[in-house]
């Protein structure tokens, strides 16, 4: 009865335990920490219990199942806590069932006097078998599998040589020896530092271990029985206290990170604010590429990056990347390269998202725009950034307001994975938008520059057709008169070149007319593919001439447009006939015509292998020309940028890597008519 009095001090100590577990248990609700106020409570009740007889008699069987099964089912649970499927519920449900269970019913068949070694041996035999099956499917193979494994089987072996010899008391107090030392080892691999928390909680389950065989050397040396209970309890206190510092030192780490996380995502919105700042002053998004990349690649935290913008063909190509070797060039500019507006959309898959406009596009997904990668592998599930695989891209589109995909920033190989989740990535969204509309703005203000420049021109060259008109019929008609009355042959060359040269000018004049007045001609349904081969067909001797190829792509099923076919006609004949002249010089002389339907436009586009054009932003200005004098006025392709517009489309023009040159036209489907009742 005086020994169960003496047990009043621990149990109060316990329980204050508890209590200041379940306080932390209201500020953090993690599984690691449920367990361990599990496992607190279930030694307190074990010492409660023990206070029992003073209420009401117990069995000195009951009492000792109590006080060793209560002891067991604690260790199991402080082991599941720092076990490697703490965070699994399934597996760490397996492990506390599949090791509780052995572990309770071992002291339940010793204190109940069973007999038969065989049970004993079966029950330690069963924990080692789940113990080795849970580690390796948490683990995998691997030296610390093996090495714990080892360790469990050997720990399996000395305690059945106990029991073969009937020593089953022995054999229970050596597997309880291992399994405190087990969860001493395994504290200290769930944390990986040697803060004072972890230490001292870590020797706090050694020194517990440690307390096993020493109830067996109490009953052989006789040390006092005072002495002998607090070195018996001294253990779980040291234990408790190291746990309640190690969750003060997360506490501690998690605020710090905070503060650093707070730092970097300061120092972003710095960055990408100056860079926005710059944008709106009017700063093109292609001459800061290298600063943009640069900074995402500092404050976003990613060894590699890289921007792709769009050309005006729809295509995309590699602005400026960070972190990459130069011989990895190639290979991601065959990549942008080969990358549509089409295949942006396909690439930005709901499966894939991550974030509000982040996607994870896994390196399969690159290989068919021909990506190559030096290391094969499969390719693992994701459910958050922070398992990037090196291989795989966490792709942002720069997608404007408007719908318009205007590029794209891919990122590789995080140097923090934890800094990689949507709310530290916002600022690069906020980034992401702000270069989409700045491009957005650009590209509309260059058409609107554009437009006042040719509206201004056309009405200038309506002035000046004019007045020239009039003096130029005037020419004419007294060439005509003195052609008529002239008989010196050297006089009529001299009139035939003056009326020859006088129709070239009129001729010019009806093409600047055109181009500065919107075309009325009526409509018709057009077969664009039909015309393309048609003109194809009547330029073949200039082609064959020329030593060039022209392939003609469009699909069988290509639909009709509405137009008027003299016009489009003119207009594919003379962007043709660019590209063949454009070619002379060149090494291969190939032309692509490309038909394809893209929403509700019908795309034409037309490459050739020629140099490219020298100025871009130039080539539908009137009057502008390459060509040596005589041999254009420089008004064609402002007269088909004119054709497409009266027709509803766009024109534009882009370079292609690593030579040559696309114009590509986008004209309107006619709109079905609907036909639902309203």
């Amino acid at each position: 009865m005086l020994e169960s009095y003496q047990l009043i001090p621990t149990v109060i100590l316990l329980g204050v335990l508890v209590l200041i577990f379940s306080a932390l248990l209201k500020r953090d609700h993690s599984v690691r920490l449920r367990l361990w106020f599990a496992a607190w409570v279930i030694i307190f009740l074990r010492f409660s219990v023990q206070l029992l007889p003073v209420v009401v008699p117990v069995s000195d069987e009951l009492s000792g199942f109590l006080s060793l099964g209560t002891l067991a089912f604690s260790v199991v649970l402080f082991i599941a806590s720092v076990s490697a499927v703490h965070d699994k519920p399934f597996w760490r449900n397996f492990l506390i069932v599949g090791w509780g269970a052995p572990a309770v019913l071992y002291p339940l068949a010793m204190n109940y006097h069973v007999k038969q070694l065989w049970v004993y041996l079966f029950l330690i035999l069963f924990f080692m078998v789940i113990a080795t099956y849970t580690s390796f499917h948490a683990r995998g193979p691997g030296f610390w599998t093996f090495f714990l494994s080892s360790y469990g089987w050997a720990l399996c072996l000395f305690s059945g040589y106990y029991i073969l010899r009937g020593r089953i008391d022995i054999g229970f107090i050596t597997f309880m020896f291992g399994l405190y030392l087990f969860c001493g080892i395994l504290y200290l691999f769930a944390y990986k530092r040697w803060s004072p928390g972890v230490v001292t909680a870590s020797a706090g389950f050694i020194f517990w271990a440690s307390s096993a065989p020493f109830i067996y050397w109490n009953a052989e040396i006789k040390i006092p029985s005072n002495l002998a209970k607090e070195l018996w309890n001294l253990p779980k206190f040291i234990v408790a206290i190291g746990m309640i510092v190690t969750l003060l030192e997360e506490g501690r780490d998690i605020a710090d990170a905070a503060r650093l996380r707070e730092t970097a995502r300061s120092k972003q919105l710095r960055l990408f604010a100056d860079i926005t700042s710059q944008l709106l002053q009017g700063s093109e998004v292609r001459t800061k590429a290298e600063e943009i990349v640069r900074a995402v690649a500092d404050a976003a935290g990613f060894a590699k990056v890289l921007l792709i913008l769009n050309t005006s063909d729809r295509r995309y190509n590699l602005a400026a990347m960070h972190g990459w070797d130069l011989a990895d060039q190639p290979n991601i500019q065959k990549i942008t390269g080969n990358i549509q507006r089409e295949d942006i959309e396909g690439l930005c898959a709901e499966e894939n998202k991550f974030g509000q406009f982040f996607y994870r596009v896994p390196r399969k997904n690159l290989v068919r725009f021909g990506a190559k990668y030096p290391e094969e592998g499969t390719d693992s599930s994701l459910n958050t950034a922070s398992d990037l695989p090196n291989n795989d891209f966490l792709f942002v589109p720069l997608r404007a307001k408007s719908g318009n995909i205007m590029g794209a920033l891919g990122m590789r190989e995080p140097v923090d994975s934890t800094r990689v989740n949507a709310e530290d990535l916002a600022p690069l969204e906020l980034l992401a938008l702000d270069l989409a509309v700045a491009m957005e703005s650009a590209t509309l203000q260059q058409n609107l520059v554009r437009s006042e420049k040719l509206a201004g021109m056309g009405q200038l060259i309506t002035g000046v057709a004019h007045e020239l008109n009039n003096p130029l019929t005037a020419v004419l008609g007294h060439a005509e008169l003195l052609g008529e009355r002239a008989t010196d042959q050297a006089m009529q060359r001299d009139l035939d070149i003056i009326r020859r040269e006088a129709l070239r000018m009129k001729h010019i004049i009806e093409d600047m007319a055109r181009f500065s007045r919107e075309q009325n001609f009526q409509r018709q349904s057009v077969d664009l593919a039909a015309l393309v081969h048609e003109i194809v067909k009547q330029r073949s001797i200039d082609i064959h001439r020329c030593g060039a190829e022209v392939r003609v792509e469009a699909p069988s099923d290509l639909p009709r447009i509405m137009g008027t076919e003299m016009l489009l006609k003119q207009m594919v004949l003379n962007v043709l006939n660019n590209a063949l002249d454009a070619m002379v010089q060149a090494e291969t002389k190939q032309i692509t015509i490309q038909m394809s339907v893209l929403g509700e436009m019908l795309v034409l586009r037309i490459n050739d292998s020629g140099p490219g054009f020298q100025a871009l932003e130039r080539i539908f200005d009137p009057f502008y020309t390459t060509k040596s004098p005589g041999k254009g006025t420089g008004l064609g392709l402002s007269i088909c940028y004119g054709i497409v517009r009266d027709h509803g489309g766009s024109m534009t023009a882009s370079n292609l890597e690593p030579h040559g040159a696309c114009v590509m036209v986008e004209l309107p489907l006619p709109k079905v008519p609907d036909l639902k009742p309203k």
